[in-house]
């Protein structure tokens, strides 16, 4: 297998875009767009992608990959960003399931999605990153950052970019060998291990990150529970 990178001056979505040519795809193709005109993540909320000074790529795997382990990935792209990162800056950190935090603020989001193909599986992974944004819109800048905002210095987008490709494509193809110390490093530098969170209308304290990438919790009566997916609010 090998990185094949395809960079897009406009699309709507990398995302969507490799889902509309998954048949002309294959495995470790990279959707790189310049601007996204329709950008989305978890919840089909809108992810704005400022151009020339953010990251949007999507990547295509292609394997018949299990459901149930689908988790993983998202902890392995989560830590693979990370890692990226921590070469610019320190006080990076990951909240579940897939955001990655500079000083509690949110640079980069993540999604991966499943497409059923020839009988596959398939992933396609996005990631959004904020790199030399200078500003964000009112609504946003209590909770948005970039990596310019935090360094207060300018990031060459091509080498971060190839980074980030790099270190998610020595990861994804090494999963089964590395996965136990990438799990590790993810839970190493969770915000919410140990605290409490709001789900559903209750309280829990998260108690565990899981090998298959899902949380579990602690609530009022002691109860444990599970969540593999949804939304969830620090308290």
């Amino acid at each position: 297998m090998k990185i094949n990178k395809i960079v897009l001056d406009s699309v709507n979505s990398t995302n969507k875009y490799c889902k509309d040519n998954i048949d002309k795809l294959s495995s470790f193709d990279i959707v790189i767009a310049n601007e996204q005109t329709s950008g989305y993540g978890r919840f089909n909320r809108n992810w704005h992608q400022e151009k020339g000074n953010s990251i949007a790529l999507s990547l295509v795997y292609k394997s018949n990959v299990n459901l149930a382990e689908v988790g993983r990935f998202s902890i392995v792209t989560s830590v693979s960003i990370l890692n990226v990162l921590l070469k610019y800056i320190d006080n990076v950190a990951v909240k579940w399931p897939n955001d990655i935090l500079i000083n509690d603020k949110k640079v980069c989001g993540i999604l991966v999605e499943t497409l059923n193909c020839d009988g596959l599986t398939n992933l396609i992974i996005g990631v959004g990153l904020n790199v030399n944004n200078t500003d964000f819109k009112n609504d946003l800048s209590n909770i948005a950052t970039s990596l310019f905002i935090e360094t207060k210095k300018m990031t060459n987008i091509d080498l971060i970019t190839d980074e980030i490709i790099l270190e998610m494509f020595n990861n994804i193809t090494n999963i089964s060998q590395n996965y136990s110390s990438l799990h590790q490093k993810y839970i190493d530098y969770s915000v919410v291990l140990g605290r409490k969170i709001q789900f559903k209308g209750k309280c829990y304290k998260i108690i565990n990150i899981l090998e298959n990438g899902h949380i579990q919790g602690i609530g009022a009566n002691n109860e444990i529970i599970n969540i593999s997916s949804g939304e969830i609010s620090l308290s």
